[in-house]
């Protein structure tokens, strides 16, 4: 069973939409994301396979990326102010 919550970038809690209590901790490998509102794949979900360190695709500042088992597709949490910036890989 998956339980969905919902955090935002820069921060350890995620609360969960059934009964209000929150997880604190990193997203990790094995967790589950669905593709945001404006993207494509709208409402699909993916899990993360990876997880690593390289600059932002928006701003360049330092972000934790995490790699998703769907294709090509990637989510960095960016460190500075753009949040989850949702890009396609060059594979």
């Amino acid at each position: 069973m998956i339980v969905w919550g919902q955090r935002s970038a820069g921060t350890l809690v995620t609360k969960l939409a059934e009964d209000e209590a929150v997880i604190i901790g990193h997203t990790q490998i094995g967790d589950h994301v669905r593709f945001p509102s404006g993207h494509p794949r709208h409402g699909e979900q993916s899990t993360i396979v990876d997880r690593g360190y390289a600059p932002c695709p928006q701003c360049e500042s330092e972000s934790v990326h995490y790699l998703l088992d769907s294709g090509s597709h990637g989510v960095a949490e960016c460190s500075n102010e753009c949040g989850f910036v949702w890009y396609e890989r060059n594979i």
